[in-house]
């Protein structure tokens, strides 16, 4: 795992067209790389192939999980939750107290590797990802009270 560059940007943009049924425009992940308060962090195989990749904001004690794509060539080998935890070690380690994402309501296998990661639903946004389809906000503690890991 590493940051991204712009170089890597097709390979992203491609990994997101294949993940996401509304995808982020090239623009958008380039927005990502100049963030002055986020990250853009990609996997790759040993073989240099991008594997997948998060992009996160942080304000105060807050980190939030904008966008997290696993290409579907490399799912259920560990990849999301690597680079979710290297999120969520980063953010500690700077003091966040919370990690904050939306996940679409009607997507369970992603509902189901947030709720494995210890991630708890917060609220409901109605046509957060356009007309009838609605998200969930889900939190993470990260320091102190419950849901701490």
């Amino acid at each position: 795992m590493r940051p991204a560059r712009p170089a890597d940007l097709d390979h992203l943009l491609r990994i997101e067209r294949r993940c996401h049924p509304a995808p982020w425009s090239a623009a958008a992940l380039a927005a990502e790389l100049g963030a002055p308060r986020g990250r853009l962090w990609m996997a790759e195989t040993l073989r240099g192939r991008a594997a997948g990749f998060v992009a996160f904001h942080w304000t105060g004690d807050v980190v939030y999980v904008a966008d997290l794509a696993v290409d579907p060539a490399f799912r259920r080998r560990g990849i999301g939750a690597a680079l979710l935890g290297l999120v969520l070690r980063w953010a500690r380690r700077r003091g966040a107290v919370e990690a904050v994402l939306e996940v679409r309501e009607a997507a369970p296998e992603a509902r189901a590797f947030y709720d494995a990661q210890g991630f708890t639903a917060a609220g409901r946004r109605p046509d957060l990802y356009g007309r009838g389809h609605h998200g969930l906000t889900l939190v993470r503690r990260l320091r102190g009270g419950p849901g701490t890991r």
